[in-house]
């Protein structure tokens, strides 16, 4: 009965866990760019209960849920038509590269960032698309971080309207990141990932999808699927608070008998 109770504890702590990722994805329901979480139970450890006499069956019993991992679900998100030329979205694999504006010194000189470990640690990755040109004519997302060209600069207006063949597409030289393991990369808030050693490294300007002007990626969580795992997840919690109740009561009997 007191295994019974730890593991009904297991399970309030896991369903919770489970519960605060699906309160997170209908938060962002409407945050561009966004990818929906969803959360994976692993058994614990069993304890084994003595010799098996020869039977073809363990004597085992399981000790309750744990959270095995919580993972990011990079599938495609719907389009969204803007109108804006500053706003992209990527229409398949990939990321924006951008850079955080308290790992640049001065924006006029930063070059190389695709290069070299140190710059490349500065840089970080998103799906939010929604870019803006700041009054020093550098692009920038919402957050103030920089956005990275495919040369390895900063992207300014001046690259796109001054070029002696014409203006050039924000979309064409706009820098690209693909990993070998997306669910291994770090949030780090403001629809940003920072690559690990679970990701591995990006791949930069290559594979990744096409690139489109004057829209964004919505997020890709869905309302009913989000309110289908609400309501088990709800349930789960209370038949594992049931089975502590359960429990509680078995043990109200086993004392009751020495009165």
């Amino acid at each position: 009965m007191l295994r019974s109770m730890y593991s009904g504890v297991s399970g309030l702590k896991a369903q919770q866990t489970k519960m605060d990722v699906i309160g997170n994805n209908l938060a962002n329901v409407s945050t561009v760019g966004f990818k929906r979480g969803d959360v994976f139970f692993q058994d614990m450890m069993n304890q084994n209960l003595g010799s098996q006499n020869n039977s073809p069956f363990n004597r085992e019993i399981g000790l309750g849920v744990q959270v095995g991992a919580v993972g990011v679900d990079f599938g495609q998100g719907a389009a969204q038509t803007t109108g804006r030329n500053t706003d992209f979205m990527i229409q398949g694999e990939g990321m924006f590269v951008v850079v955080p504006a308290s790992a640049v010194d001065n924006p006029a000189t930063a070059n190389g960032l695709l290069t070299g470990a140190d710059n490349i640690n500065n840089l970080q990755f998103t799906r939010d698309g929604i870019f803006e040109w700041d009054n020093n004519g550098f692009l920038r997302t919402m957050n103030g971080d920089y956005v990275v060209g495919s040369d390895g600069q900063l992207i300014t207006r001046e690259a796109t309207v001054d070029n002696p063949d014409g203006a050039v597409e924000i979309q064409s030289i706009l820098a690209t990141a693909i990993f070998s393991n997306y669910n291994g990369l770090s949030r780090e808030g403001g629809n940003n990932y920072s690559a690990n050693g679970s990701s591995g490294q990006a791949t930069f300007n290559e594979g990744a999808g096409r690139i489109v002007s004057g829209a964004v990626e919505v997020s890709n969580v869905d309302l009913g699927t989000e309110f289908t795992n609400m309501i088990i997840t709800s349930r789960a919690f209370q038949a594992n608070s049931r089975t502590i109740s359960t429990s509680d009561e078995m043990l109200q009997e086993l004392v009751n008998l020495k009165r």
